[in-house]
């Protein structure tokens, strides 16, 4: 269940904030991206930022789950949903944290519509903080 894949992500965030070599259960958190929590959501995030580098090959499979709660907002249907305004943020989080040249030019399009279409100026400040400076 979703509670049980959440405590042991943390439990994996915690061994490697601790300083130990933490290859195992990245797909795990990567997985919680495309929960519907919010909870989950944000620690899939915080462990994507936390663990996989700027050359790994795991982000490649997380672009598709950014982009999709980057343009939550964009839906009509979900901007009723208080929460989408705080899923969006951790997708710009994320964007702004790893620092790969390939996943910021895939999401660069999804960041430029948020400062163009976010109805939230605190959304909008974070998409222009993210945003690359060549885009």
């Amino acid at each position: 269940d979703g509670y049980s894949k959440r405590k042991y992500v943390w439990k994996i965030l915690y061994m490697h904030l601790l300083g130990h070599d933490v290859d195992f259960g990245h797909m795990e958190a990567i997985n919680l991206l495309s929960s519907k929590l919010f909870s989950e959501k944000q620690v899939g995030y915080i462990a994507m930022q936390l663990l996989l580098g700027e050359h790994d090959e795991l982000l490649r499979l997380t672009v598709q789950s950014v982009k999709n709660d980057l343009l939550a907002g964009s839906d009509p249907a979900q901007r009723l949903n208080p929460s989408t305004d705080a899923i969006q943020c951790l997708a710009l989080a994320t964007v702004a944290n790893v620092g790969s040249q390939e996943y910021a030019e895939a999401l660069a399009p999804d960041v430029l519509q948020i400062i163009l279409d976010a109805r939230n100026t605190f959304v909008r400040k974070k998409a222009a903080l993210c945003l690359p400076l060549d885009a």
